[in-house]
């Protein structure tokens, strides 16, 4: 009987820890984790991008793009949870990225057509004892993986861009 209650009662506690946290706003708890990258190319966003998406497995499920602004969403992707999601009581997690690039000016005056790009990442995660999907916090090992992630694409945008001087 105890055990059983158990069973019950960390699922719950680990969903209620999830809502809370996701509501209070603060990075810590927020459900949707976002990364500056910096700027880029329309050439060089699209080219890294997809380099990066292909490298870790992701699939792009929506493309959407204009004059001055560049949208890649990825499916879901089911991974492995971390330890620490172990830890919590996740069972399955599943990960989206978004990509943005967003035009800074008129690319006239000699400058590419610069765009600032940002990461926009959420997990949906099973937790022990329960068959639906929840949104959920970042754990410290995920925030790894997704900063490295960061720190590749903001490099290669950088060391991509070039501009020319009349």
């Amino acid at each position: 009987m105890r055990g059983s209650l158990l069973r019950l009662t960390l699922p719950v506690m680990v969903v209620t820890a999830f809502g809370c946290a996701a509501s209070s706003g603060g990075s810590s708890g927020a459900t949707t984790y976002r990364k500056d990258l910096g700027t880029a190319t329309p050439h060089d966003f699209a080219l890294h991008t997809q380099q990066m998406l292909d490298r870790e497995h992701y699939e792009i499920e929506q493309a959407d793009s204009s004059a001055n602004y560049h949208n890649i969403k990825t499916r879901w992707w089911l991974r492995f949870p971390y330890d620490d999601e172990i830890a919590m009581g996740v069972v399955e997690i599943q990960t989206q990225l978004t990509l943005r690039a967003r035009s800074r000016g008129s690319g006239g005056g000699g400058t590419a057509d610069v765009r600032s790009v940002e990461m926009i990442v959420q997990n949906m995660a099973r937790l022990s004892g329960s068959d639906q999907w929840v949104l959920t916090v970042y754990t410290p090992m995920f925030r790894e993986y997704i900063d490295e992630i960061a720190r590749e694409l903001k490099t290669e945008f950088s060391t991509g861009i070039r501009v020319f001087d009349k």
